[in-house]
């Protein structure tokens, strides 16, 4: 295989410090996993999707959510999926979530077993923790549901779970601690995730011009640095 010519090397040495310095090097995607809370016609559903990588921590703790499906907003708990024996990862985020709600009953499940857990008073853990059914594979779906039968969302006087009249979208998130894998919390069927921001001009052009000075510095045979 012919070896590459010095306009090809430069070329591409320019292309990646260009995406260095944009942020766009591969390997940044983190993986994520998204509670979608939302009515479903006489009933309201609570259902996972997406994934994590939990392949660089470890449990710290094993426990149970106590019942088939749970939401509570004062401690921001989600439990999805049968009641069963859960390894307990210690997240940072929401310590509780929109409204007055707390149902435990009524409760329909599928899927593996999952908790979000915000507030950890209440059970005596040293910290906000998520859980999921041992033996996950991390990367792999997370399927998991729970649906409260006969209930709406918003507050109603018989059937009401509680949350606020009106309120959708974002209600809660929450990182695993030791990585960067998210967990969101939405009232509503559709994603509540943000969009990654624009890019900003000024930061493309300065990674555009630092990519021309390294051409220049190169076919001159001197050393560069980014801050030079």
């Amino acid at each position: 295989m012919a070896p590459f010519s010095a306009a090809s090397r430069m070329a591409s040495l320019g292309c990646l410090a260009v995406l260095a310095a944009l942020g766009l090097c591969q390997g940044e995607a983190k993986a994520l996993l998204v509670y979608n809370i939302y009515q479903s016609g006489g009933d309201v559903v609570v259902r996972t999707s997406g994934s994590l990588d939990l392949s660089s921590v470890g449990a710290i703790n094993n426990d149970s959510c106590g019942n088939d499906g749970t939401l509570f907003s004062a401690f921001a708990a989600i439990c999805t999926g049968p009641d069963a024996n859960l390894n307990l990862y210690a997240v940072a985020g929401s310590s509780a979530f929109d409204g007055t709600v707390f149902d435990v009953t009524g409760v329909t499940f599928g899927g593996i077993s999952t908790i979000i857990l915000g507030d950890p008073t209440p059970v005596q853990l040293a910290a906000p923790v998520f859980g999921i059914t041992p033996g996950y594979v991390s990367g792999t779906p997370i399927i998991s549901s729970s649906v409260f039968i006969g209930r709406t969302l918003y507050d109603d006087p018989i059937n009401g779970l509680g949350f606020t009249p009106g309120t959708t979208g974002l209600i809660g998130t929450w990182t695993i601690t030791g990585t960067g894998e998210a967990i969101y919390a939405c009232l509503g069927p559709d994603s509540c995730v943000p969009s990654p921001a624009p890019l900003p001009v000024l930061g493309a052009s300065a990674a555009f011009g630092w990519s021309r000075r390294l051409r220049r510095r190169l076919r001159k045979g001197v050393p560069t640095s980014p801050g030079a």
